[in-house]
């Protein structure tokens, strides 16, 4: 204990033990050398869990210019070292010290707030700089530490994204290390939620919704794909696939995901089949480092193709048929620049075959050729407006 140095202390002792006047004290703090900043308050309403009031105290926070002795200090202040505590903790940056015991001496840090302590005036603390416009930029610009994102991350009270925005302005010399905490904690997460919903779905064993929309460039299939997802979605989430290189790398747990734009060259029929398969809840989408587990009740793919010219794209053997596909959407749409039309498939002969001829045909799944009826059509009021492009000349340029 003797040892240790810090740039930044606090000294916190009770009134009634304290040997000097409060003027006094700070007196003997302006003669302290090294010392940049002090800030000092008297904590003379808080309460204990029981309501009890806890007995009243001074916060210190002294910071020095290099990193002095607990000792050294505690000695020439005239007060026991046990009182005084090092604010520099492994983990994180000086700031972010500084920040978290400046902001305690009113109760304003994020743990000091969920113990529900007594939120003091910064007026009340005596500093020798502008404490109160300290903490009004505190509040601007709310800091965190490290190990408060992990903890709410964890608990599920921020998402990814927030944890590692708050993480990068954390500024900690660990940000690498704390980043590959947060995708561990989200890995395990999710490893849990698969679980847990692979055992749900399995019990109960409804049926995942396949929902196939095509048409040309510019309709607005993927719009009207993104209103589907929010919209069967409890949190108005949903996962969307990313780059044709490695199209399942950006998904997640969401109830809903999106394939967007997907065409035969992208993903292959039989891994097609495994992820439309409605009863299939332990189903794997091919990613390059790793298999992802897909667990969404809502599957939506997007396409340039209808289900059967998709098919055809593919050089397939006699073992694959498009029933096998077909079987497995729940609803196909198309969508052009006016219309949503929700079609229904239909088969019917092409040629009239001789018994023998008839076998041999329907064993090569060539008999039926796939027609749609139109059951229900409404007005697409998804498609995007035309872009209103800046002119731009070569003049402008040069």
């Amino acid at each position: 204990m003797s040892d240790i140095r810090s740039r930044i202390l606090m000294y916190t002792q009770q009134l009634k033990h304290l040997d000097c006047s409060k003027d006094d004290l700070i007196g003997k703090i302006k003669q302290l050398p090294l010392l940049d900043q002090f800030a000092l308050i008297v904590h003379d309403k808080d309460e204990k869990e029981d309501n009890s009031p806890v007995t009243p105290h001074i916060h210190l926070v002294l910071c020095f210019s290099q990193r002095v002795r607990i000792t050294q200090i505690a000695k020439k202040l005239n007060q026991k070292s046990q009182y005084f505590e090092a604010m520099t903790k492994r983990g994180n940056d000086l700031k972010t010290s500084y920040n978290n015991a400046m902001a305690y001496l009113v109760h304003q840090t994020l743990q000091a707030k969920k113990q529900g302590k007594h939120q003091y005036d910064p007026a009340e603390v005596i500093a020798n700089f502008d404490y109160t416009k300290l903490i009004n930029d505190l509040k601007q610009s709310t800091f965190y530490t490290p190990k408060q994102v992990l903890a709410e991350f964890n608990s599920n009270n921020i998402t990814k994204l927030e944890a590692l925005r708050r993480i990068k302005e954390s500024n900690s010399p660990r940000i690498p290390q704390y980043i590959a905490s947060i995708n561990k904690i989200d890995e395990i997460n999710n490893q849990i939620k698969q679980q847990n919903w692979i055992k749900d779905h399995e019990k109960r064993h409804n049926p995942i919704t396949i929902i196939w929309i095509f048409g040309t460039a510019g309709v607005g299939k993927t719009e009207f794909a993104k209103h589907i997802a929010k919209k069967y979605s409890p949190d108005s989430k949903y996962d969307f696939t990313g780059s044709t290189k490695d199209l399942f790398q950006t998904i997640g747990t969401a109830s809903s995901l999106i394939i967007d734009e997907i065409r035969p060259k992208d993903i292959k029929f039989n891994d097609l089949l495994k992820i439309t398969d409605p009863f299939n809840y332990r189903k794997l989408a091919p990613s390059r480092y790793h298999d992802k587990a897909i667990i969404a009740d809502t599957i939506i793919l997007t396409s340039p193709y209808s289900p059967i010219q998709f098919f055809l794209k593919y050089k397939l053997d006699n073992n694959d048929s498009f029933k096998q596909l077909q079987r497995r959407i729940t609803i196909t749409i198309e969508v052009t620049n006016k219309q949503i039309i929700q079609l229904t498939p239909h088969t019917k002969p092409t040629v009239k075959l001789t018994s023998n001829e008839l076998l041999n045909a329907i064993t090569l799944d060539k008999t039926h050729s796939l027609t749609y009826t139109d059951q229900a059509i409404s007005t697409n009021t998804f498609i995007k407006l035309p872009s209103q492009q800046s002119k731009l000349t070569l003049a402008d340029l040069l």
